[in-house]
């Protein structure tokens, strides 16, 4: 496919979208049905296109595939991914390379929503409210001010035309205009931009007239496939789309020249140069703002949560301040934990049966354990109470309650994020509430919950986990007795009559066994990179990688490059077809 025309701006649009529509912009089309996106109208800064979120409704039910049955599926066919604006972190890491600017500052942003699968990628949830809009004006009008300010070499051009200023303002904008909208721009569409430059009183203020402009491009705020060279059907992703996949999917940010050469170049869907690239892509220090610094760890495990997750200071006397002082610490340990698995290219399940964890003296005596040499550093766990991320405190703490350890809260995220288990809730209203008996421990009052036959279908899918978890309150601490007083009792038996434990450290080992951990991470993992649901019906899809990659246990960087150079992530199917 070619290169479209661009988008153009959002600012002389925002009247329109404000005086005419009410509620949400985005999210129309039919629900359920993620093909049901389409892709922004062309236009021009001039005569902007519509920049709204054409997205697709969330995806009612649960998302996720059922494990235990891979070969009960057929290849599905391609869908189309829903067009998404960048979230927060994404619009922070974009501008700060595209302007090689570490350091800008981030303004406000729109806040970002999650789907039923937890990830904040989700092009269903990314839409722009209409007070949105006047929040990334906002936010765009700093950025160019503080660019401005700051001299960004990135907007400077060649000495030899830096006195004639037509020549020098092409010379900047063809090269920002192509990492910005992340695509070949045409002359008719530079030569827009251009005249608009032309308009400033000096070089410096007509840049900052095209900065903006392309800054408000729905080109630059969105993740857009272009179906409009396609003959119907199912296809491959265009060169520099890919490229943004690739690129927004490991790094949370924008292609750099590499991935843009090659693309131009008609080379990166070539299978050598694409594995390539994600071997490299993974070793550059920009992974350490994406995948590998926590971008999907924190959101497939909840634990991007843990920053609002405030616990009730009169219940943690003497430890609240010490749960305050740690918790960035807490997420820094499952970054940590995740970044040396993927980077030593370790078998995936290690992220629940590690029996080290990274973290410093602080969180070490939190932990209970001793005080090791040079601070933060490669720790050895109680392997009596603890083993991988699930029984970091940054977990435990992001999915506890105020003043409860909430064990059906996070055994449900157990169950649907680790395990992949379908789960159907039933109306609230229809729920009997749980026992709050003082004579009865946790358990009991769960097993007396479980007891009503509308209940037990789906606590027991997810009761054994978290009554596992119990050992922990609500702010990742270990402990025996529980929330009511009692000694708490975390054995159980694995969901579907497996085999049985007796806490929390022998029951992560279990979780790691067969394929049934390895199809999940896949599946979810696949979700976060092309922004939607990847679904049962595509079972088979994810099965392939995780086979492909089991020799002797599936290790976490074939995982990672067997997905990105899948079907699922590598084609598209054109919207509403």
């Amino acid at each position: 496919m070619g290169p479209r025309t661009g988008c153009g701006c959002l600012a002389a649009v925002f009247v329109v979208i404000v005086a005419g529509c009410t509620g949400q912009i985005g999210g129309a089309g039919t629900a359920g049905d993620p093909s049901a996106a389409s892709s922004p109208s062309p236009g021009n800064p001039a005569n902007p296109g519509n920049p709204t979120n054409p997205g697709n409704p969330a995806n009612p039910g649960n998302p996720v595939v059922d494990p235990s049955r891979p070969s009960a599926c057929s290849p599905a066919a391609p869908k189309s991914s829903p067009v998404r604006r960048l979230n927060k972190r994404e619009y922070a890491n974009t501008v700060r390379h595209l302007f090689a600017m570490p350091a800008l500052p981030v303004p406000a942003l729109p806040s970002d929503a999650t789907s039923g699968l937890g990830l904040d990628t989700s092009g269903s949830d990314l839409a722009l409210s209409r007070s949105d809009v006047q929040t990334l004006t906002d936010a765009t009008d700093q950025v160019v001010r503080d660019v401005g300010a700051a001299g960004a070499g990135q907007l400077t051009c060649a000495a030899d035309v830096a006195s004639d200023r037509a020549k020098c303002t092409q010379q900047i904008l063809q090269r920002f205009l192509k990492r910005a909208l992340r695509r070949p721009v045409p002359e008719t569409e530079l030569s827009l931009y251009t005249s608009l430059a032309a308009k400033g009183a000096t070089q410096s203020e007509g840049t900052s007239l095209a900065v903006r402009a392309a800054l408000l491009s729905p080109d630059f705020l969105f993740l857009v496939i272009d179906d409009s060279a396609s003959q119907g059907g199912a296809h491959r992703l265009g060169e520099f789309e890919l490229a943004s996949r690739l690129s927004y999917g490991l790094w949370s940010s924008m292609p750099d020249d590499t991935l843009l050469s090659l693309a131009e170049k008609q080379q990166l869907s070539q299978s050598k140069v694409l594995a390539e690239q994600i071997e490299r892509m993974l070793a550059d220090p920009k992974s350490q703002g994406g995948v590998l610094g926590g971008a999907f760890a924190r959101t497939w495990l909840a634990y991007d949560h843990l920053e609002t997750a405030d616990k009730d200071p009169k219940l943690f006397t003497g430890a609240a301040a010490r749960y305050e002082a740690l918790r960035a610490e807490m997420s820094s340990e499952s970054d940590e934990l995740f970044r040396h698995v993927v980077r030593e290219n370790l078998p995936v399940d290690e992220l629940l049966t590690a029996d080290y964890s990274f973290m410093s003296n602080a969180l070490a005596s939190y932990y209970g354990l001793p005080a090791g040499a040079g601070g933060t550093g490669r720790r050895t766990v109680n392997t009596a109470q603890r083993r991988g991320i699930l029984t970091h405190a940054a977990f435990l703490a992001a999915t506890g309650g105020a003043n409860t350890t909430d064990p059906i809260h996070r055994g449900a995220l157990v169950a649907e994020h680790v395990a992949c288990t379908k789960l159907f809730f039933p109306d609230n209203a229809n729920l009997p509430p749980l026992s709050t008996d003082p004579k009865l421990s946790t358990r009991a009052r769960l097993e007396k919950h479980r007891s009503d036959p509308g209940c037990a279908g789906c606590h027991s899918l997810f009761d054994p986990y978290g009554l596992a978890l119990d050992s922990f309150d609500a702010i990742g601490r270990w402990r025996e007795i529980d929330d009511v007083g009692f000694k708490v009792d975390p054995s159980g038996v694995m969901p579907g009559q497996g085999p049985g434990f007796r806490n929390a450290a022998e029951l992560m080992p279990l979780m790691a066994e067969g394929p049934t951990f390895e199809r999940c991470f896949a599946t979810y993992l696949s979700s976060f990179t092309v922004g939607r649901t990847v679904g049962a019906d595509e079972a088979c899809a994810v099965e392939e990688v995780v086979a492909r990659t089991q020799v002797p246990r599936p290790k976490i960087r074939d995982i990672v490059r067997d997905i990105l150079m899948s079907d699922l992530v590598t084609k598209t199917a054109v919207a509403g077809r």
